[in-house]
């Protein structure tokens, strides 16, 4: 059965491919439709004869209603309108013209088209108001001959006339300011912004001819320079408000572009590394130059009214003030520039190789005081303090090889030879490790002197505090934690004494651990610990807050002659009781006299033992837990008497003090002193993620102590 009449054909097989499309969508906001659509991207289509219904006589036209023409037929002619090159708002290009026949690319390039379109629009309407776009491109309106002319200018502005800025009448009739490239006594902030990103970008390269970039010297350095001409803006912008000089948006973007200039100048001057004289005559020069440069630049600014057609300001008292002021802004270029050149100085000369260079002198000029019969009886302590800088004197001279050899690499980086050069980046990248391990290294290691109690022990004691049960049960849980981390630092963790209840937590615990350097990376965890979690018997899913009190003591033998512990008491001043142990019972509770407590005397303080069935392994115990108790008190004592540690570490030291935070809701655990957080909480509970805290902890001291070193 056939669903077209007799008198009807069926239409052809092989459609004809369109040309372009009929019309294409574009922003609703463009005044030539109203209705949100641009009709047609050329001249319309010629009118056809309308479609005759069904089952009439006539034919359908071949190009179906007008919506395609057939591959035979001749293309239509372009309006000049939509011809490229003929630049007429808001009216699309017609692409074919390039070459670009297919409709879906037409499509896509007339769709990205109207894109910019609206993204210029949005521009123009959200951002013109804050800063007129305008205004901002006559600032960045440069040409290369006014870049360099510019430059001269600013290095030699003593012959430079005349200082008065150009004028010229735009095509609306009004009188401005002629751009950069017109005018070279106009401001611009290409040159400043040029000149801002390559000092950032040449800090950070003395820094890596050092062997010694880290990434946060280009925040540094970015924050001091951005600080240095956001400071001067203000100084001169709230002179301007308080002389009652008026002005706009132009002004603030003159006064930011004359305060970048400076930069400039201490690029080219301020970063010379030369001899002090030559130096400070360079220094006073360029200082010169840029206060007559201003002097005259702001002229411009700060005599005269800001409007272009006012006169300069007659008002004696006025105009006084106005060339006093003038003077203050010229001046106080010396101290930012002197700023932004001892900030690089420093970028490129660390301070701890500066206290490196001053302990190898001061070892040369006591090998010049020493005698060579040794008989005098200052020898002998001259001779002690040269022993002790001789590692230090040994890592400098490597240090100065190094360098050499690293400079007498850089010419072969770039010769002709390919396997020269392979060698050169060779050893140029074995030379930059070996710096940058002294220097990181070898010279913290060799300048912190070794602690008095790296070779100590560590006695943990818990103690449970707010939360209850809670608390108790979070307490057995750090036990766990610190016995894990123990076993994979290969030390030696054991469990010395515990209360523990019934609901399977501990009220507190004592924890020994043995190992080389235990105390001195356990000692961080003194401090309240706080847990947040639901507990177990939380009916309503409310999360509780708990804490556990955590103090770390230095701990060895009796007769450990190291750390002096044979002198902390003597027999006499230990009262020794004896008892029987108390508890829910068995074979020996309540039966003998095996619990011990010692008493010392002179401080008052009190160890009580019971976990052991013998009363002699329990005196032994409590005697441990006494010279521990005793040994951090003589630590705290010269610690706050010599002030050895600085205030933020003696204060992360306080026991008193929450150091961490456990929040198993947030699966995050935060150590306070550091501002540290973990997302994996039970990675720290394993004892890994803790490992990695501790490090940071001992680092940060490392790193401290090594600062207040070179403060001396």
């Amino acid at each position: 059965m056939s669903y077209f009449p007799n008198n009807r054909s069926p239409p052809p097989l092989q459609h004809p491919v369109p040309t372009h499309p009929a019309y294409i969508p574009e922003p609703p906001s463009t005044p030539v439709s109203p209705q949100g659509y641009q009709r047609y991207v050329s001249s319309p289509p010629a009118q056809q004869p309308p479609v005759p219904p069904l089952g009439s006589g006539s034919r359908v036209p071949p190009n179906y209603a007008g919506q395609y023409q057939p591959m035979n037929s001749p293309p239509r002619h372009l309006s000049t309108h939509g011809q490229p090159g003929v630049n007429v708002p808001n009216v699309p290009v017609d692409f074919s013209a390039w070459g670009i026949n297919d409709a879906t690319a037409q499509f896509g390039m007339q769709l990205g088209q109207s894109a910019v379109a609206a993204g210029q629009d949005y521009v123009q309407k959200n951002l013109g108001g804050l800063i007129p776009i305008s205004v901002l491109k006559h600032h960045f309106n440069v040409s290369n001959s006014y870049v360099m002319n510019k430059l001269r200018l600013l290095l030699f502005p003593w012959r430079h006339k005349p200082w008065s800025r150009r004028m010229h009448r735009s095509e609306n009739g009004q009188t401005e300011w002629q751009p950069p490239r017109d005018d070279l006594n106009a401001p611009d902030l290409y040159i400043p912004l040029m000149a801002l990103v390559t000092y950032i970008l040449l800090a950070a390269l003395y820094s890596g001819l050092d062997s010694r970039f880290h990434p946060e010297i280009l925040g540094v350095t970015a924050s001091k320079a951005l600080a240095v001409v956001l400071l001067d803006f203000l100084f001169v912008k709230l002179g301007c408000y308080f002389l009652n000089i008026p002005g706009g948006i132009n002004q603030v973007l003159d006064l930011l572009a004359y305060g970048g200039y400076k930069v400039i100048v201490t690029l080219m001057f301020g970063l010379m590394k030369v001899g002090w004289t030559v130096y400070t005559l360079i220094f006073t020069y360029s200082f010169l130059a840029t206060g007559f440069f201003l002097l005259r630049s702001l002229r411009s600014l700060v005599l005269p009214d800001a409007s272009a057609t006012a006169a300069p300001v007659n008002n004696p008292s006025q105009r006084s003030r106005r060339i006093t002021f003038l003077f203050l802004v010229a001046v106080t270029q010396v101290i930012y520039m002197g700023v932004l050149s001892e900030s690089a100085g420093k970028l490129d000369n660390a301070p701890i190789l500066k206290y490196v260079k001053r302990k190898v002198d001061e070892r040369n000029k006591l090998m010049s005081q020493l005698s060579e019969d040794y008989s005098r009886a200052e020898d002998v302590s001259l001779a002690k303090q040269i022993k002790e800088l001789e590692p230090l004197d040994g890592a400098w001279r490597e240090w100065t090889r190094s360098r050499e050899s690293l400079q007498e690499t850089l010419p072969l980086l770039n010769d002709a030879d390919p396997n020269m050069r392979a060698l050169a980046v060779e050893e140029h990248a074995a030379l930059t490790t070996a710096l940058s391990d002294l220097l990181n290294n070898t010279f913290p290691r060799l300048l912190v002197p070794p602690s008095a109690t790296a070779h100590l022990a560590a006695l943990v004691e818990l103690k449970a505090g707010v939360g209850g049960s809670e608390a108790s049960l979070f307490l057995g849980d750090l036990v766990r934690m610190y016995t894990r981390v123990a076993n994979a630092m290969g030390w030696k963790a054991a469990l010395v004494g515990s209360n523990e209840l019934e609901n399977g937590g501990m009220k507190d615990a004592i924890l020994e651990v043995k190992g080389e350097g235990t105390y001195d990376a356990l000692r961080w965890e003194s401090g309240v610990h706080r847990v947040q979690r639901v507990p177990a018997t939380e009916a309503n899913g409310r999360v509780h807050t708990s804490t556990v009190a955590i103090v770390v003591l230095p701990l060895s033998e009796e007769t450990d002659s190291h750390s002096g512990q044979g002198d902390l008491f003597s027999p006499d001043e230990v009262k020794i009781e004896v008892m029987r142990s108390r508890g829910a019972g068995g074979q020996h509770v309540n039966k003998t006299e095996s619990a011990v407590r010692l008493t010392h005397l002179p401080t008052g303080i009190t160890v009580s033992m019971q976990d052991e069935r013998s009363q002699h392994q329990n005196r032994r115990r409590a005697f441990q837990v006494l010279r521990a108790r005793l040994m951090d008190r003589k630590l705290s004592q010269e610690v706050v008497e010599r002030r050895a540690v600085r205030r933020d570490l003696v204060r992360s030291a306080d026991r008193s003090e929450k150091i961490r935070t456990y929040n198993y809701a947030q699966d995050r655990v935060t150590d306070h002193r550091l501002g540290l957080s973990l997302m994996n909480l039970m990675s720290v509970m394993e004892g890994d993620g803790l490992r990695e805290i501790l490090r940071e902890l001992s680092d940060r001291y490392h790193h401290d102590c090594l600062e207040e070193i070179m403060q001396h």
